[in-house]
């Protein structure tokens, strides 16, 4: 399994932040909404570099 960083907005409306243990990022992905949470941001955990492989679902404000 590998770690994944995450960003999220949990059902409560506060974003949250932490790691999780998935098979791949989708399993990562898909078990964080399960949660009721929208991911702001999710990127495998890496010792030399944490966005490595980053995905985002809300483009950020320096992207427009």
């Amino acid at each position: 399994m590998a770690s994944y960083k995450y960003e999220v907005v949990g059902a409560d409306g506060k974003p949250k932040t932490g790691t999780i243990e998935a098979m791949n990022m989708e399993v990562a992905s898909a078990e964080l909404k399960s949660g009721g949470n929208t991911i702001v941001s999710i990127a495998r955990a890496n010792a030399f570099n944490k966005d490595l492989e980053s995905i985002s679902e809300k483009p950020s404000a320096s992207a427009k």
